[in-house]
């Protein structure tokens, strides 16, 4: 889709807006497994920074209409990751936006990654699911053996959960020492990690072959997933 330099112009300030509030502050964690996003606490403060810039009015007004969609892309993102995180929420995470208005996950998390203040597990966790190879074993190499056998330890709650798969799997990797992790036997296919909402927009997805890809891209086109999932492997099957 051609968006016009007017939309492209609108999405850039909306995300300069949002990137100067501390999103984390509006982020609750409930129970064990799912984070309430209560981003409509936003809405007047993010009208009142819009409202102070030196604009015209007109602007103004479809500056604050093009942070809904925003707002949206920012939910998708907590969704897909809230059962990896549970109640643990980075503080603060500075996405980092393409000028469609999406959010750029590599880059993001490349950013959570390196972000030092951040528990090193976690960062370790969303190496491995975005499958960063470098980041893996530079953090595993950083981590205390505490951490270490706690992460080793860790059982999996949900026999589909492939994000989970894909840490032990990762981890098992660096404990044999496997150099490239193309040489590994994973403990599934490849396409078959690629089946869940936070790895198929990372890393691996552009590391199949192209069957593979078509294969992952089909399998969640036609299952239960969120739209937004839907919305981007339709976007890889006609790029």
């Amino acid at each position: 889709m051609i968006r016009s330099l007017e939309w492209l112009a609108l999405t850039k300030s909306a995300t300069l807006v949002y990137n100067d509030i501390e999103l984390s502050e509006h982020i609750k964690p409930t129970a064990n497994y799912f984070i309430s996003v209560d981003l409509e606490e936003l809405d007047p403060i993010l009208k009142k920074k819009v409202w102070s810039l030196d604009l015209p009015l007109i602007i103004k007004k479809k500056i604050t209409f093009q942070m809904r969609q925003l707002k949206r892309e920012i939910e998708n993102w907590y969704c897909d990751h809230k059962l990896m995180f549970k109640n643990y929420l980075f503080r603060p995470i500075k996405f980092v936006w393409k000028g469609n208005g999406k959010i750029d996950r590599l880059k993001t998390a490349r950013s959570i990654i390196e972000c030092k203040s951040c528990d090193i597990s976690k960062r370790f966790q969303m190496a491995c699911v975005y499958w960063l190879e470098e980041d893996t074993k530079k953090l595993w190499d950083e981590m205390n053996e505490t951490a270490r056998r706690d992460l080793s330890a860790k059982r999996l709650s949900y026999i589909e959960c492939r994000w989970g798969y894909a840490v032990k799997d990762w981890i098992t990797l660096l404990e044999d020492g496997v150099a490239d992790w193309r040489k590994h036997s994973f403990s599934h296919p490849l396409f078959w990690y690629c089946e869940e909402e936070a790895i198929i927009q990372g890393n691996l997805l552009q590391q199949l072959s192209p069957d593979d890809q078509s294969r992952a891209l089909r399998n969640v086109f036609k299952d239960i997933f969120p739209q937004h999932t839907k919305g981007f492997c339709l976007s890889q099957m006609t790029a």
